[in-house]
C-alpha cells in the first residue's frame, strides 16, 4: 500500500505539473494527448489501489 501511495504522490506532484503546463493551449494538438496520458495514469493508480485493498481484505480474513 505504501508503494501505491508513493506512485500516486510521484504522479501527482512530479509528473502532472510538467503535463499540466500544456493543458491550456487550445491550438496545440498535444492537449488531447496530454489529457489522455493524465487520464490513463489516474486509472492505473485507481486500479492498483483497488487491487491492493482487495488483497489486503483477503489477507486480513485469512484467505
Amino acid at each position: 500500500m505504501v508503494f501505491i501511495w508513493l506512485i500516486f504522490m510521484f504522479a501527482l506532484f512530479v509528473i502532472e505539473p510538467f503535463i499540466s503546463r500544456h493543458h491550456g493551449r487550445i491550438n496545440d494538438n498535444k492537449v488531447s494527448n496530454n489529457l489522455l496520458k493524465t487520464h490513463i495514469v489516474h486509472w492505473l493508480i485507481l486500479i492498483l489501489s483497488m487491487t491492493t485493498i482487495f488483497f489486503a481484505l483477503l489477507g486480513s480474513h485469512g484467505f
